[in-house]
């Protein structure tokens, strides 16, 4: 699995196992075929690193990135479907929840954000740790 050429920040596994996607310094985000380590695609269009990745099995994938939004992508092609930017710093972390049809993003500023995946808008947002960073964002499912 070489390609990035800087350093590594985010990897994770397609629901089969079949694939892996990875991202970090290079402002890039990579699919791998597990069995051979063989690169899928290159999917570009960040301004700056690429922090998390989270794959869900409906063939779609959420990133986290220094250039201040988080995006949802179609996973078979690379292909931006939405983006979720308001941040005033660097988003480290993104999780969603199915069931309530929202994203979460945590920041550098230490602020958590809350949007409605349907239409992208925001819902909530609110300062979670003042003088800190949010490096780490679960959601429960019901």
């Amino acid at each position: 699995f070489n390609g990035h050429g800087q350093p590594l920040f985010a990897v994770g596994f397609n629901a089969d196992g079949t694939q892996a996607i990875s991202g970090g310094g290079d402002k890039q985000v990579r699919v791998w075929t597990i069995a051979d380590g063989k690169e899928v695609r290159k999917i570009g269009g960040f301004g700056n690193d690429v922090f998390q990745l989270e794959i869900h099995p409906d063939g779609q994938f959420f990133s986290a990135s220094a250039d201040k939004v988080a995006r949802l992508h179609n996973f078979n092609d690379g292909k931006e479907l939405k983006k979720f930017a308001g941040h005033s710093d660097w988003v480290y972390c993104v999780t969603s929840n199915a069931g309530t049809k929202r994203l979460a993003t945590g920041s550098y500023d230490g602020e958590i954000r809350i949007w409605n995946l349907e239409d992208g808008a925001l819902v909530s947002q609110f300062l979670a740790a003042p003088g800190l960073s949010v490096e780490a964002i679960k959601t429960a499912s019901p």
